[in-house]
Parts: structure tokens; sequence; C-alpha cells
């Protein structure tokens, strides 16, 4: 199934996209599909967003043969798009694929989770906290302390959940936002 018939975008991601390109950030993405190449590129074109990612800056786990939360198709991205992990922000649904992953190079990471409204509940029963006060805590940590640590990568046969991924408290984005334009007071 193709990326058209199986995802709609998030209703402000091409907006957000539009801005961070404004601001000069430049863009890239990691995806895990079952198909690359041309038919991806179609895809991103029926989509709106062909001007915002180049193709070689697309990094496609069908083309590239490796999965995320394989540390290397972020190194692949990151020389594709000749940025430091440092330098560098992965934003991704999957607390996982895309945070853990991104987290086993020391990567911000910004987790939008399919199921917010669980997550910041979550956050204010069990960590007496707001998704903001979150957000700044994880931050003021990451000043304090300058680098980010790769957390364990759970076994696939797993049945856990994200949240109870993020519950133990092995796996902690940098930030959470509910919208994708949320990046945007933060960068």
């Amino acid at each position: 199934m193709r990326i058209f018939q199986s995802r709609q975008l998030f209703p402000d991601a091409l907006s957000t996209l539009q801005e961070l390109q404004r601001r000069s950030f430049q863009l890239g993405m990691v995806t895990n599909r079952y198909w690359g190449g041309a038919p991806f590129q179609e895809d991103l074109q029926l989509l709106g967003m062909v001007d915002y990612f180049e193709p070689a800056k697309t990094i496609v786990s069908a083309d590239e043969h490796i999965r995320k939360p394989n540390p290397h198709i972020f190194t692949r991205a990151l020389a594709a798009c000749q940025v430091d992990k440092s330098m560098a922000i992965m934003i991704g649904d999957s607390l996982i694929a895309d945070v853990a992953g991104a987290q086993q190079l020391s990567m911000f990471a910004v987790w939008k989770p399919a199921r917010y409204e669980e997550v910041s509940q979550y956050l204010t029963t069990s960590e007496g906290m707001t998704v903001t006060e979150y957000n700044h805590r994880q931050l003021a940590l990451l000043k304090d302390h300058g680098t980010i640590e790769a957390p364990p990568i759970p076994a696939k046969n797993q049945k856990s959940t994200h949240l109870q991924h993020f519950a133990t408290g092995l796996i902690r984005p940098q930030l959470i936002i509910n919208n994708v334009s949320e990046l945007l007071d933060w960068l």
C-alpha cells in the first residue's frame, strides 16, 4: 500500500515544513518503508512534500536495506545532509524506531506520539508534570549534561506499548509534541 493510500499528513505538516525551510533548516527524511525509489518519490509528490525533501536526502529503508532503529540509517541521512549529529533533530511518531534509534547516535529526538493524550495523562498523574514542564526539564538536563545517552532498544517480540516503554524511563525524548507546528516554538 502506498503512502498516500495509508497515511494522511498532519494538518500543520506542510506549513511547518515551509516555515522550517524559511528559517534555513536543512530537511532530510528517514523512513521505514517496504518500497522506495521512484514510487516513493511519486508519493511525496502526491502529498505535496517533494519541495521539502530532496531525493538524495530521503533515506528509505527499502533502498538502504536497513531499518530504524538501526543507527546506520540515521548515519546515512546525516551524511546525505552533510550535518553533524550534534546539529540534527529527529522528529518521529515511534518511541523505539525514531526516538531510541536517533538517540543511539546521541541525536536530539522529538516524539509526536499517536496517543498524545495518554502520554500527557501519564505525565500528569504519574510524574506530576505537564508535557510542557517535561520538555523544559529535558532541555535543562541536556544543557546540564551536554550529551544524550543511548537508551536500550527493546526486543521486537515484546508486546509493550510506547507508553509502557516511556513509563520505564529508559527511552525519554528531548521533546514531546502534539502538533508538528509546536516544533517552531521550541527551535
